[in-house]
């Protein structure tokens, strides 16, 4: 069983957004290689365990490893 920190109730399966991040611009003219590493990719959605109180969502291979 897997329980909610902030609610302290049995999470369930769900599913989520996971941020992706996007890079590979270079920062300054000039610049050989990209450097900057920002959220702002596509997203993918991932199974996760959510709270049915809150929505707080945890990965679900975190929660199996509990």
């Amino acid at each position: 069983m897997i329980l909610c920190l902030k609610c302290d109730i049995e999470m369930i399966p769900g599913k989520a957004i996971q941020q992706t991040v996007a890079g590979g611009i270079p920062d300054f003219p000039g610049d050989k290689f990209g450097s900057t590493i920002s959220a702002g990719g596509p997203g993918v959605l991932v199974d996760c365990w959510k709270c049915p109180d809150c929505g707080r969502s945890i990965s679900k291979d975190l929660g199996d490893a509990e």
